[in-house]
């Protein structure tokens, strides 16, 4: 070789085995973390169980449970309590039980309607007339 500057050349590293070591330290690195991939879903999903049961406003607005769920964050308006009675808007009870009903101001009733039967109830008396019965 002559005099001058010599060129760093990357020689290509030889195919070697992993020591046993490294491949123990490659299985637990593989373990762990499909281990926290594990434990992550297992939270998230008792957390969106949890999700039903947890009420973390319970003492700010009125809860509505239908059918064991609660769904006072599905509600389009307010629930009203006067006297222990609650009240319902009549979108909430067309949204979350019929959606037939209307309110007939010439009779002053809220009327409801399914296949066969018909339901009134009047604003002035707690009577429900099926059938017109």
């Amino acid at each position: 070789m002559g005099k001058g500057k010599r060129i760093a050349t990357k020689e290509p590293k030889p195919n070697r085995k992993m020591s046993r070591e490294e491949v123990e330290k490659k299985k637990k690195i593989i373990a762990r973390t499909f281990l926290t991939v594990i434990a992550l879903f297992v939270i998230f999903v008792i957390a969106m169980i949890a999700n039903n049961f947890i009420i973390l406003d319970n003492n700010k607005t009125t809860n509505l449970v239908i059918n064991n769920r609660n769904v006072t964050s599905n509600l389009k308006n307010e629930v009203l309590i006067e006297n222990d009675i609650i009240y319902l808007s009549q979108q909430d009870i067309a949204n979350f039980f019929d959606k037939y009903i209307y309110e007939d101001e010439e009779t002053n009733q809220i009327i409801t309607t399914y296949e066969k039967k018909s339901a009134a109830i009047g604003f002035e008396e707690n009577v429900i007339t099926i059938n017109r019965i």
